[in-house]
């Protein structure tokens, strides 16, 4: 057995914290996650690298990609079922829904093409509504390029600053005052006078550039331009599609800025999104821009295209939650907790007995933990058989255990 806390140290949860609008950042989402989320994203997304921009956009919604996703950003953290606090991570597709009518203009544009949702919620077991919700979005205008100096050199944005591209543009860019629209067909808006730029300043966080190379063979330059094929740029007029995915989705989680050529920028913003259902009329500015997307992406009645993902498919899809803390029962037998990734531990044996004692294990708590708290691992999951056939293919568990000796009370 190992020691696992004693008076003084650094507490080992420490870094389950998140950051999706403020407070201590995810930092087990290093350097290395987001090359290793930049690795499979390339992986995932090249071999559609012929396809016009939704269809090469649509790789990021499928499952294989999700769950391969959520295996990279998993690895280390521990898990069971029962969390306290969970992340989960959405995608919605939102290409020509619902539309924005600047007041400054006749015609209606996209908000973009998709939109990145993190959700952040603290659960007491037991309850069905989560205790409380922090959740973040941006949106993601999506162009793929054929055009030599783009591929060479990707900047905003991407397409020739023409028709729809450049009426995009100037929205994203902007953000004048507008009225929110669900199709192109509706005169009745579905929220008016929302105002996301109050101070008129540019760049703002809400939208970002994501764009990708078409074409038929893989570019020369795929591993120092296309690092991740899925390559990110502010909206701003010819500054970079720079920032890989991975890098992307880590700022966007922490809520740590990237350098732009008009200063730090973040990655999208955070949102309310109450516990409770509310009345979004309650709602203002990006609050309720983000109140009317997910409605239209969850509504069944409204499915993604199917020219592009099929027959009665949502718009939206979300990864498996990442559990960032957890809840040990209170119970005088073992307690079992998943760890990823398994690798290659050597198997101990446990006693149990009536001298044993376990806690509710919080991160916040673990300074205050007795200094008697061990950490040891067994080979295999309560309830599975124990063949030598199947045992390499059972996940290590991570016991916390404390032992209170006889004559201590």
């Amino acid at each position: 057995m190992v020691q696992l806390a004693q008076h003084g140290r650094k507490p080992v949860g420490e870094h389950l914290n998140s950051n999706l609008g403020g407070g201590p950042m995810f930092n087990w989402f290093d350097a290395a996650m987001a090359q290793r989320v930049d690795d499979l994203t390339l992986h995932h997304c090249e071999r559609t690298r012929a396809l016009g921009e939704l269809k090469q956009l649509a790789r990021l919604f499928g499952k294989g990609y999700l769950r391969a996703l959520h295996s990279e950003m998993t690895a280390g953290l521990i898990t069971q079922g029962g969390p306290a606090r969970v992340l989960q991570i959405k995608l919605a597709w939102i290409d020509k829904i619902p539309l924005a009518k600047p007041f400054n203009r006749t015609k209606k544009t996209e908000l973009g093409d998709a939109v990145l949702l993190a959700i952040e919620e603290q659960r007491i077991a037991g309850q069905p509504t989560p205790v409380t919700r922090r959740a973040r979005a941006v949106l993601l205008q999506a162009k793929v390029t054929q055009r030599y100096a783009q591929t060479k050199r990707p900047t905003v944005p991407i397409s020739p600053m023409a028709g729809s591209t450049k009426d995009e543009y100037e929205l994203l860019s902007a953000w004048p005052e507008f009225d929110l629209y669900k199709t192109s067909g509706n005169t009745h808006p579905l929220a008016t006078a929302i105002n996301l730029n109050a101070a008129k300043t540019t760049p703002q966080p809400f939208g970002w550039y994501v764009g990708a190379p078409r074409c038929n063979q893989i570019p020369s330059n795929v591993t120092t331009t296309w690092p991740s094929w899925w390559m990110l740029g502010p909206s701003i007029q010819g500054d970079g599609c720079v920032v890989s995915f991975g890098a992307f989705l880590r700022s966007f989680l922490c809520n740590s800025t990237i350098i732009t050529s008009s200063g730090p920028l973040a990655a999208g913003e955070p949102f309310n999104y109450p516990s409770n259902s509310t009345s979004k009329a309650s709602l203002t500015g990006w609050d309720r821009v983000c109140a009317e997307i997910i409605d239209i992406v969850e509504d069944k009645n409204m499915p993604a295209p199917q020219s592009i993902f099929g027959a009665n498919t949502s718009r939206i899809v979300s990864m498996d939650e990442i559990h960032l803390s957890f809840i040990a029962p209170m119970s005088e037998c073992n307690s079992y907790l998943s760890w990823l990734p398994p690798g290659n531990p050597r198997a101990l044996r446990f006693f149990r007995g009536p001298h044993e004692r376990f806690y509710p294990l919080f991160p916040d708590q673990y300074p205050q933990l007795p200094a008697d708290i061990f950490v040891g691992w067994h080979a295999s999951q309560p309830g599975r058989p124990r063949s030598s056939r199947n045992l390499h293919r059972r996940t290590p568990v991570l016991i916390f255990r404390s032992v209170i000796y006889e004559g201590e009370g």
